[in-house]
């Protein structure tokens, strides 16, 4: 899909300078039908996929003429151009292979006059043109591939469009064809002697590359491709907005930029010195930018290469285009014009090797398959000069050359510089328009604008500093979507929030638990108590003071009186190994440990002074109930709570009281919480969400409801729960929302819902619904929107307190998202080296502001490498942190602000060239109703043969058939990333710390792989499936053929498809599509042949072979020409009823046919 170039005016001007034709080469075959390059083939292959492929391949060009238009010559001229280009007069005969060339074949010349329409409903009327003509599919078999549309918008303004098929004309042949077209038309209005040009014929291209076929030559491209290609194809992954669908799409767009001509001259000069063209300028600084906001090094442009040129053929219309991928290896430390030179060695070696069509190398390399993208090359990219007016011929008219856009594209990108008269360049970007918005191309090709400005203004500094964003961009992104601004009280700690609080609500409800009731009133009296106990018995400001205690309301009467003693609390929780506590009690350094009577015994053994209050009622009772007044700064400690760690230890992240105020007053305003509301407290201590759900409440005048540890892990008891307590705020992880989700809870709102249906009224859902500690589960938004008033994703990690951003979903169908920081907090996205990544590309997440927590107890060196120096001085930040926390959470950030979870930065591998994230497919195996645990690794148990293994521990022991684990698989990531064993475990095994214990996984074999088992091999088959694993085996040459098998996956390609596709509907009289053979395994393609043949079972069963089917030979007699009448069938119907009138044999097949189409 490349862009025409400016050929010479000898070349296409009809006459040379001197006067003479110019000689073209004549062609040696005389027959009116030929095969087809390996290159039309290619491209007949990917067309027959669908009709957005085949519009894929509509190429829209247009002439604009200013003056006075004679219509008639340029109609004569158009007739003329085709008797002369015999690509313009060819069809294709139904199975791809033959080119028909047709004596005469008259154009389609729509003409529209719309000179009394207004200006904007021109404007309108012409894209509408556009979009149709790129929607409409060609019918290959039917002569000619292209069509016309003129428009009159005045007398002395026309517009040309002309569309053609890529079978028949490339960029190159567009410009030919403009030229040709200026020449007839100045003879047909007499400015120029009438005087034919010579004919051109395609055959003269199609026989100089089968000579190639077999020649040195290609050996050693093949060489060449192997050795550049020796260790993987690396994947490119452009930062996308929307999702990639498993089977991919062509939808299109595209998006104008124009390089400013300064620009372009600095570039031409830095290019001159390194001895490169602009086109090696342009395409050195463009793999330089995709790498950077790609996050990869290594990457692949396709490069299109004009064959007319290989082939001595400049005069030639026709497909000779081919698609190069040039390897591209950028290194950040090298300068601008080190990297200049770099890429123009690769890309004068790989021309030396161009001629190897794609489909060729495709076969060579054998790429793995992914349906859901493009094979191999995922961007284009091309410079061209526009056509030089003044050459082209049309006297007396102002000509303007135009490259409509597509509605429909091959590839994710398809960049195309044209050079423009006034130096500048104008990059026309097609993109697909499900995958990028018109918003990400305009941030993109500014981001490209600003790096290349700042490659050629200084090209001797390292390329890997070059920005990625223009200074207004930048400014958006570190700036204006980190103002999260908040005032805070003058009051500067927790208690004394509390405090305030206590003294505005004492009569007020604070706490219950079980029936026993605080109100805010005894809760500060009774704080107040215990504090001065706690002092009296030793604690000092900024000690450090453990709790172990059973959940209850007293539990948060000690905190506060261990905050207001001028101490930080230490949870213990009293369910945790005693190893693990006694590690953290001498870790932390504690003076003190608060319990209860009945766990003294267990905290006697940590060798620290207890307090158990339940024993002290009468101390207590005798403590003054008035505040202490003890100092307390914004930075001293609040708490330390120890989360797990790399080492197996676990380290104690210290909270100071300022990062939790800022919390909580910033959590009041969102997602909000008021006097009024009700909160039920699920969490144990030791989780420091449990901070919101404590503290929150008692700090602005509402209520929190403590649930037991038994009742927190019951569903039914926590539906009660709210009902009872008329609970309007729950914050929870997603396996307790589960557990919410199955009790009754969900049972009594379908209830609910259905009053209406008996003529009550439907109480309104009152519960706001938080969600975090882990990503939230696509499967559980949909009933928390039903059932709750608000539904909120929450996210930080424990260094930044609690929670550091937050968003509110509304649409259980849109991407779950982590939202944006909370208030006086800043989230910045790095990439490996510490740069930040434009909007849409993935970094490392950052937190800084005033959440961010004092690092880890006694872990300096751990502090140092996680809590790294803030650089950022943000303008409009009123707390702006020393150090930013690396969270190791790798996100993207949107085009609105909004940040979106990816995933952790620990589980990227990559296998055969693929990048692949671990954590992505456990996420979604995790998803399956029947898995419990999983894991995935890569093994490589052979040398260079790596592997994805999943180990999974089945929900009660259940088992699980691996076809269903495919299957649900297939529903969310490409083939490459399904694993090739399952192995079935009956527990995971887990190390010291609880996490999984991957050096412990078992091999696969034939005991423990669930593959291995292969139930669907060794089940008795149904009629069909026989017929149908019968007719791919045999296309297949071996037998390992399963039910739960992709075809393509185990060996078969587009015309094997095809040849299935004929055969069963010969047979069956069923008409599979070559899109189901996409994703679909060979029992869903059963299912689809089964269910569409049950009602004509009896009436075909004479004709349906018994296992064995046969693969029918060629009837050549069905290869006749098609009536240029005929009428329009819908595309599937077309191409599959010939085919099943002239399906290949199989030694065809293994011949010429055994091609891959850009869809293998």
């Amino acid at each position: 899909m490349d862009t025409f170039p400016s050929p010479s005016s000898t070349t296409f001007s009809g006459v040379t300078s001197h006067g003479t034709v110019p000689v073209v080469v004549q062609s040696q075959a005389t027959d009116d039908r030929f095969p087809c390059s390996e290159a039309q083939l290619e491209i007949w292959l990917a067309s027959q996929q669908s009709e957005e492929a085949n519009c894929a391949y509509n190429e829209i060009s247009s002439l604009t003429f200013h003056g006075a238009l004679d219509v008639d010559a340029l109609k004569s001229a158009i007739n003329r151009v085709m008797e002369r280009h015999a690509s313009l007069r060819c069809d294709f005969a139904d199975d791809g292979r033959t080119v028909r060339i047709h004596d005469s074949v008259a154009p389609s010349i729509r003409f529209l006059d719309w000179s009394t329409t207004s200006q904007e409903q021109r404007e309108r009327l012409t894209y509408q043109l556009i979009r149709d003509e790129g929607s409409e599919p060609f019918d290959l078999t039917t002569a000619p591939l292209i069509r016309f549309a003129l428009q009159k918008f005045s007398d002395d303004h026309h517009k040309l469009t002309f569309t053609a098929h890529h079978l028949v004309m490339d960029g190159w042949s567009l410009s030919v064809f403009c030229h040709d077209l200026g020449a007839y038309y100045d003879q047909e209005i007499g400015v120029r002697p009438r005087q034919d040009l010579p004919p051109t014929d395609y055959r003269d291209f199609a026989s100089a590359m089968k000579e190639y076929e077999n020649s040195e030559q290609r050996q050693a491209d093949e060489s060449f491709w192997k050795q550049t290609y020796q260790g993987g194809i690396p994947n490119l992954d452009l930062p996308h907005q929307g999702r990639r669908q498993k089977l991919r799409t062509y939808a299109a767009d595209r998006y104008d930029h124009t390089l400013p001509p300064h620009l372009i001259a600095k570039l031409k000069r830095v290019s001159a010195k390194s001895g490169c063209s602009l086109f090696g300028a342009m395409l050195a600084g463009f793999g330089a930018y995709v790498s950077r906001i790609c996050g990869t090094n290594d990457l692949i442009l396709g490069i299109p290469t004009a064959g007319q040129a290989a082939t001595d053929l400049p005069d030639l219309i026709g497909h000779c285009v081919n698609t190069m991928p040039l390897r591209i290896t950028v290194d950040d430390s090298l300068s601008f014009a080190e990297h200049l030179t770099t890429t123009r060695t690769a890309m004068l070696d790989a021309l030396d090797h161009q001629r190897l069509s794609f489909g060729s190398l495709l076969r060579l390399l054998a790429p793995p398959r992914d349906p859901s993208r493009p094979p191999m090359v995922s961007v284009s990219f091309n410079v061209d000069p526009m056509i030089d007016t003044n050459q082209i011929g049309f006297s007396g008219l102002s000509v303007t050359p135009g490259i409509e856009p597509r509605a429909f594209e091959n590839f994710d990108w398809f960049v195309n510089g044209v050079i423009l008269n006034d130096d500048s360049i104008e990059m026309q970007v097609q993109y697909n328009r499900d995958l990028f918005t018109a918003e990400a191309m305009r941030f993109y090709l500014q981001g490209f604008e600003a790096f290349l400005d700042a490659a050629i203004e200084s090209p001797l500094q390292p390329i890997g500093r070059c920005p990625v964003m223009s200074v207004p961009q930048r400014q958006a992104v570190i700036a204006d979507w980190n103002d999260t601004s908040l005032d805070l009280p003058d009051t500067v700690t927790l208690h004394e929030l509390f405090e305030a609080q206590a003294n505005k609500s004492a009569a007020r409800d604070a706490a219950e638990f079980q029936g026993r009731r605080l109100t805010y009133g005894e809760l500060e009296t009774k704080a107040n108590q215990q504090a001065r106990v706690l002092r009296n018995q030793g604690v000092q400001t900024g000690d450090l003071v453990g709790i172990c205690v059973e959940r209850s309301e007293q539990m948060l009467v000690h905190l506060y009186a261990i905050l207001k003693a001028g101490a930080a609390y230490v949870p213990l929780d009293p369910a945790y190994p005693t190893d693990r506590l006694a590690y953290m009690c001498d870790h932390s350094g504690l003076t003190m440990i608060v319990t209860q009577s009945h766990l003294i015994d267990r905290v006697a053994q940590f060798n620290k002074p207890m307090v158990a209050f339940d024993q002290m009622t009468q101390q207590i009772a005798e403590q003054s109930p008035e505040p202490l007044g003890i100092a307390v700064a914004p930075d001293d400690l609040c708490y330390v709570i120890y989360t797990s760690g790399s080492t197996g230890k676990p380290k104690g992240v210290q909270v100071p009281h300022g990062a939790v105020v800022n919390f909580l007053m910033s959590m009041q305003q969102e997602p909000g919480f008021t006097p009024d509301d009700v909160l039920l407290a699920v969490t144990t201590l030791s989780f420091d969400i449990s901070v919101l759900e404590l503290f929150l409440p008692t700090v602005t005048g509402g209520k929190v409801v403590i649930l037991d540890s038994v009742s927190a892990a019951d569903g039914n008891a926590l539906s009660d729960a709210i009902d009872r307590h008329a609970i309007t705020v729950l914050q929870a992880t997603p396996s307790t929302w589960r557990l919410l989700i199955q009790s009754r809870w969900s049972s009594h709102k379908a209830l609910d819902r259905q009053a209406d249906n008996v003529g009550q009224s439907d109480p309104p859902n009152t519960l706001k619904a938080l969600c975090g500690g882990e990503p939230m589960p696509g499967e559980i938004v949909a009933p928390l929107l039903r059932h709750c008033d608000e539904l909120w994703n929450m996210y930080g990690p424990t260094e930044t307190t609690v929670w550091s951003a937050a968003y509110r979903i509304t649409d259980e169908n849109a991407p779950i998202l982590i939202g944006k920081p909370i208030g006086n907090t800043q989230i910045y996205l790095l990439d490996s080296e510490g740069r930040e990544t434009p909007p849409g590309c993935e970094g490392e997440l950052h937190i800084g502001g005033a959440g961010v927590t004092r690092g880890y107890r006694n872990r300096l060196d751990l502090t140092d490498e996680k809590f790294i120096e803030n650089r950022y001085r943000n303008p409009y930040a009123d707390y702006v942190s020393d150090r930013l926390y690396r969270t190791g959470d790798i996100a993207k950030l949107r085009f609105d602000g909004q940040l979106e979870f990816v995933r952790r930065n620990d589980k990227q591998v990559k296998v055969r060239g693929f990048r692949i994230e671990l954590g992505e497919i456990e996420t979604h195996l995790k998803s399956h109703p029947l898995v419990a645990q999983n894991a995935v690794i890569v093994r490589e148990d052979k040398p260079g043969d790596k592997r994805l293994v999943a180990y999974i521990v089945a929900l009660d022991g259940q088992s699980i058939d691996t076809s269903r684990l495919r299957e649900h698989l297939r529903q969310f990531v490409p083939p490459y990333m399904v694993p090739q064993h399952f192995i079935s475990l009956p527990q995971m095994p887990l190390t010291n710390n609880g996490k999984v214990d991957h050096k412990s996984l078992p091999k696969p074999n034939e005991l423990t792989d669930v593959r291995a088992v292969h139930d669907v091999r060794a089940t008795e088959h149904s009629h069909s499936e026989s017929y149908l694993m019968s007719l791919c085996t045999r296309l297949l040459e071996h037998t390992d053929v399963a039910l739960d098998d992709i075809f393509l996956d185990v060996g078969g390609h587009s015309l094997l498809v095809m040849q299935i596709i004929a055969t069963v509907e010969r047979d069956k009289g069923f008409k599979f599509s070559p899109q189901d053979f996409l994703v679909n395994t060979l029992g869903q393609l059963t299912s689809k042949l089964e269910a569409a043949t049950e009602s004509k079972a009896d009436e075909r069963s004479a004709k349906q072979p018994d296992s064995q089917p046969d693969v029918p030979g060629v009837d050549r007699s069905a290869d006749q020409d098609i009536e240029i009448t005929q009428p329009k069938r819908s595309f599937a119907s077309r191409f599959l009823s010939r085919w099943k009138a002239a399906v290949p044999t199989q030694e065809h097949t293994k011949d010429a046919a055994e091609q891959k189409g850009f869809w293998d």
